[in-house]
């Protein structure tokens, strides 16, 4: 109830609005008989323990398995699966009292309960909005009388009646799917700010603004665990290509190749005077597929002999391509290879360590150790007109490049001089936000400015 008047107090609306979301509605059925089970680990496997050792050290280690209160933002090793590292700090914490895992999405959710249940069994519980009313209220209880010791959720789950000293752990707090879209819009990370109590621990890549602000003022501690010295890196520089990257990534493995929007042809210029392609209504045209005519992305009128209205000029010169347009030219160039789409409609979730193509879309990626990856569209995806757009694409670019064997390659599609390119090479994390931070104070914006 506690956390509940102060989620309210920070972004408005009503109580029982908030309980509305926070609370499942009463079943009459259940399967629990409110018996507590007894967690069945009693001490951290060896290999899990000199694993964790290895990689944050034994200071941090010590420290992680006492029962001392701490705040960290956490940016998990580099090279190797961050949802591994997370469950072998949730098998530590587990130890000393619940663990409330919050994930953006049901793939993660998925992956984590798969490492986790054979460790935690009946102990594992789940949290998220798939569940029927019963399994909700059940797993609700579960978590009350305390049988839950290791609670996995996404958004739903962040506001579980999870003991005062637990251990709250969160996966990417910048991911949008944290935010909850109903009035008054609360959001995961500042949701887990709010208890005082609990051990909070924000796993990521690449923080918010919001969370780096946190850092400034005292409220988490930074750890940075990541190692990228043994990466190679290739830019856009010089006009290279990407395709030795993925050449070379094939000898061992799959290589990801994410790009930043589905479709065929997403924005055409004539060939011949450079002027956009565009519809009566002022709209631009796409092209959705090779069968396709060009076609109006807002009427949705249809080009059947399409000729540019300044030179009529016949032939379209494609400016943004979709992931669709990518597998065509890749199928082309690597005419033997196995390769896979995968797209928010059309999403693979896992798969398998053959040496394979990935071609993805912010967001779809398939959660796997990738051999190289390739980076495209980087000026679109840092470049759009939103306040997050550069903290978005950051996060979604750090965290492939985090799944990418420490021993591989990499093609980003940014010239040398760029800040995000910079920044990667120097090793700074902080450097950014000091920089964005005091564009944004002298800007009057978030996060120094609130409304």
């Amino acid at each position: 109830l506690n956390l509940i008047k102060a989620v309210q107090k920070q972004f408005g609306g009503s109580l029982w609005q908030i309980l509305g979301q926070a609370l499942p509605d009463v079943a009459q059925r259940l399967k629990n008989d409110g018996k507590v089970n007894a967690l069945p680990v009693t001490k951290v496997d060896e290999p899990i323990r000199n694993r964790l050792i290895n990689q944050i050290g034994q200071k941090d280690f010590k420290q992680l398995e006492s029962l001392t209160k701490m705040d960290w933002a956490v940016i998990p090793p580099s090279g190797t699966s961050t949802l591994d590292f997370i469950a072998n700090v949730t098998t530590v914490r587990a130890l000393l009292d619940q663990v409330l895992i919050l994930v953006p999405d049901e793939k993660e959710l998925l992956a984590l309960e798969k490492m986790l249940f054979p460790v935690f069994k009946n102990a594992l519980t789940i949290i998220n909005s798939n569940l029927t009313r019963t399994e909700r209220f059940t797993n609700h209880l579960k978590v009350i009388n305390r049988s839950a010791r290791v609670i996995l959720g996404t958004r739903a789950a962040a506001l579980a009646p999870v003991s005062s000293t637990a251990t709250v752990i969160v996966y990417d707090e910048l991911d949008e799917s944290f935010w909850e879209k109903h009035s008054p819009g609360w959001n995961v990370r500042d949701v887990t700010l709010l208890r005082k109590k609990s051990t909070n621990i924000f796993v990521s890549a690449s923080f918010s603004l919001d969370l780096m602000k946190a850092i400034d003022d005292g409220k988490l501690q930074f750890r940075n665990y990541s190692n990228l010295k043994k990466i190679k890196w290739v830019t856009s520089d010089l006009n290279r290509s990407y395709h030795d990257v993925v050449k070379d990534g094939l000898k061992t493995g799959p290589v990801l190749i994410s790009i930043a929007e589905k479709g065929y042809a997403n924005m055409f210029i004539c060939s011949k005077c450079r002027n956009p392609a565009k519809c009566d209504c002022g709209g631009k045209l796409i092209i959705p597929n090779p069968q396709s005519n060009p076609t109006c992305y807002l009427c949705r009128k249809e080009f059947r002999n399409w000729k540019c209205t300044f030179c009529l000029g016949a032939r379209p010169f494609v400016l943004r391509k979709g992931a669709d347009r990518t597998l065509e030219e890749i199928g082309k160039i690597f005419p033997k290879i196995s390769i896979v789409l995968s797209t928010g409609s059309k999403r693979l979730d896992m798969i398998s360590k053959k040496p394979q193509i990935v071609i993805a879309t912010p967001g779809a990626e398939p959660i796997a150790q990738y051999s190289a990856l390739v980076l495209l569209d980087g000026e679109l995806s840092f470049n759009r007109p939103q306040l997050r757009a550069e903290e978005i694409a950051r996060l979604r670019w750090r965290k492939n490049i985090w799944h990418t064997d420490s021993n591989g390659a990499i093609f980003l599609s940014l010239s040398n001089h760029h800040n995000f390119v910079q920044d990667l090479f120097s090793g700074s994390e902080k450097r950014y936000f000091a920089r964005e931070i005091a564009a944004r104070r002298s800007a009057k914006m978030p996060p120094e400015f609130r409304t």
